[in-house]
């Protein structure tokens, strides 16, 4: 499953940033080799970094 389309980032790419200590929607995308483009898939990061507890809610906004 894709979480972000302009980038072309899947779900277990997000997985496992977020399992080597991504802790905010950027340093996701910067783990997974991209930037933050419209916007449209940080919610979904930002949701599964609050499942382990790692997002604070200052970096929810959008950042392209």
């Amino acid at each position: 499953m894709y979480i972000c389309n302009c980038n072309g980032v899947r779900a277990r790419q997000v997985e496992a940033a977020i399992e080597a200590g991504a802790a905010t929607p950027r340093a996701v995308l910067r783990a997974c080799g991209h930037e933050p483009c419209c916007g449209r898939c940080l919610p979904e990061i930002v949701e599964r970094l609050r499942s382990r507890d790692r997002a604070p809610d200052a970096d929810v906004r959008r950042t392209a």
